[in-house]
């Protein structure tokens, strides 16, 4: 009696793409799609690359941000969704700065994508100036609409819309946070540049003052002017790493 026996065989590349790639690609896909969504609604991580945060947050220091708080923006799109309070006085906000290019530009809609393939590479904070690809700042929100703000010797003095006196950000901020100032030389004179002094300025409807908690080394709105709603992205609550210094913000 004869035996007949089938025999089957495959290319190693077919083999290779049936049985490693394909479920490889389905992993990812699925990462991906979780990603995005718990990124765009509710949970956001940012690595500090400056030293504009000092002393309450150095470099390397690696944060947890919500979008919740404001509002999520919808992936991919300008509309964000209503949040769950409006900004604060010193709230730690993720904030694009106003020179950075609005709008769906190429990068903006192709970067949730790359800051999943790059494992959150995309940094708040990388000391940029105008022309600058950083998208991501870190800051500290001192005015809100309406307010009246005045700077004196890199302390700002805030005069609500609603009262007719000015503050200083320590009486309107609390719990408290560090302000770094670097000692000027004696013969620095007030109406010099980088002196920390600013006029007053009247902030308008959906228009917001930030500053880095390091004055004399933060590219803040001294220099860009308030900043709109549409362009704060999440607030800071947390720092995790480095693991001896997590704490809530």
């Amino acid at each position: 009696m004869q035996h007949y026996y089938e025999k089957y065989s495959t290319t190693p590349m077919v083999w290779l793409v049936r049985v490693i790639l394909k479920p490889l690609l389905k992993v990812v896909i699925l990462s991906f799609l979780l990603y995005l969504i718990i990124s765009a609604f509710f949970l956001k991580t940012f690595k500090i690359e400056s030293d504009s945060m000092l002393p309450g947050l150095a470099r390397m220091n690696r944060v947890l941000a919500t979008p919740l708080s404001y509002g999520s923006k919808l992936p991919f799109l300008s509309s964000r969704l209503p949040g769950l309070t409006k900004p604060q006085y010193g709230d730690l906000v993720i904030c694009t700065p106003p020179y950075y290019p609005a709008g769906n530009s190429l990068f903006n809609t192709f970067e949730p994508l790359v800051r999943f393939l790059t494992l959150q590479k995309a940094a708040p904070h990388r000391n940029p100036g105008r022309g600058s690809n950083t998208r991501y700042m870190i800051k500290r929100i001192i005015g809100l609409p309406g307010d009246t703000i005045k700077l004196e010797a890199f302390t700002a003095y805030v005069k609500p819309q609603s009262k007719d006196r000015f503050y200083s950000e320590k009486e309107l901020i609390s719990p408290g946070y560090e302000i770094r100032i670097e000692v000027m030389p004696e013969a620095w004179q007030s109406d010099f540049p980088l002196t920390g002094n600013m006029e007053e300025i009247t902030l308008k409807e959906n228009e917001y003052f930030l500053l880095g908690d390091n004055r004399m080394k933060s590219n803040d709105s001294r220099s860009w002017g308030p900043l709109l709603f549409s362009r704060i992205d999440s607030r800071v609550f947390y720092r995790y790493w480095p693991f001896n210094q997590s704490e809530k913000l």
